[in-house]
């Protein structure tokens, strides 16, 4: 059985689409007895409850098992990945953003191939620039048996969608507690360091180049995440190495050539965009940029998060002497040229 798992927040419209689109897949192939949905709502505000319960009767009526269940409070991403993972006690689970959009015969192949081959880890393309139809990741199908060579992973290393990535549910002896030392730390990529996971208790890996999905049309509106999460990955790879006791050098390998980002310059290039009118940025993330500037200034060395906050670019400074100036008179110039702060509402 395959588990379509769909975290969601607050965004009961384009949830209702796109389970439309699941359902609809699962009767035209006749999947009913092979993939089920589940949805994860991380206590969205607006009126995914009610989206859901009406999808559950539309489920219900088709034959199609369907599942809700509502976090107390909003965990995070990495909290939600975590609780449908572990709500999924036998086969497979798909993550599904609830903003994506499966591709015609998507949920068919990958039943085949589930058949087929039945891996602990596979991947598929995601039809986005760069990686679209015209460039795509996985340029071939392969399987790979035994073996732990990380580079098979480089893919999902470079194109971090959650859309696409399918794994074998958890195993016996892997505690709920397991999970949350596990994922805790994981808080952009849980999708990932549960792929390392599964290769590296695993013994089959598997790269379709089918492509599975597409992104809507409005996914650059609820970017939630600074432009240094590579930052992210590798601290979020280096504590999963540590709790899976993972002495690979194939995996050592590949954490070494992910790319690096300057934190603090990165903070201070983000918001002069945003204030010249050039970014789209959430409050939440305007916040997190200024707290990393004003720790810098205060001589602090890390972030909230933990990144190492140093700098000593003459480029740097020159860019925080613009953002000193351009801050106060953004607010007078902009509307002068008709321009606004892209100011979004908040991501997942």
């Amino acid at each position: 059985m395959l588990t379509v798992y769909i975290p969601t927040f607050n965004r009961a419209t384009r949830l209702s689409e796109n389970l439309k689109l699941v359902i609809d897949q699962i009767v035209v192939y006749e999947l009913q007895s092979k993939v089920s949905i589940l949805v994860g709502d991380n206590a969205s505000e607006d009126n995914t409850q009610s989206i859901c319960a009406v999808n559950a009767e539309i489920a219900k009526a088709k034959q199609i098992k369907f599942s809700y269940f509502r976090n107390p409070r909003n965990l995070g991403f990495n909290g939600n990945i975590q609780a449908g993972y572990l709500q999924v006690n036998s086969g497979w689970i798909m993550f599904l953003s609830d903003d994506d959009v499966l591709c015609a015969g998507a949920l068919n192949q990958i039943c085949m191939d589930l058949s087929s081959v039945s891996p602990d880890t596979a991947l598929y393309n995601f039809d986005q620039a760069p990686f679209d139809r015209q460039n795509p990741l996985n340029t071939k199908t392969l399987r790979y048996k035994g073996n732990q060579d990380f580079s098979k992973l480089a893919s999902l290393f470079t194109w971090q969608k959650l859309t696409g990535v399918v794994l074998r549910c958890r195993q016996p002896g892997e505690s709920d507690e397991f999970f949350q030392h596990l994922l805790s730390p994981a808080r952009h990529y849980p999708h990932i360091v549960l792929s390392v996971l599964r290769y590296h208790t695993g013994n089959v890996l598997y790269k379709s180049r089918f492509f599975v999905a597409k992104p809507d049309l409005d996914h650059l509106e609820h970017i939630n995440f600074p432009w240094y999460t590579s930052e992210s990955l590798i601290m979020e790879l280096t504590n999963c190495r540590s709790i899976l006791n993972l002495n690979n050098s194939s995996f050592n390998e590949q954490l070494s050539n992910l790319p690096r980002v300057n934190v603090i310059d990165s903070s201070v290039t983000h918001l002069l965009l945003y204030y010249t009118g050039h970014a789209r940025i959430t409050a939440s993330l305007r916040s997190i940029l200024w707290n990393n500037l004003f720790r810098f200034l205060t001589f602090q060395r890390s972030s909230q998060d933990g990144f190492a906050l140093k700098c000593h670019s003459l480029k740097f400074y020159v860019k925080l002497m613009l953002l000193v100036f351009v801050f106060p008179a953004s607010f007078i110039i902009l509307p002068i040229f008709g321009k606004k702060r892209k100011l979004m509402h908040e991501g997942f």
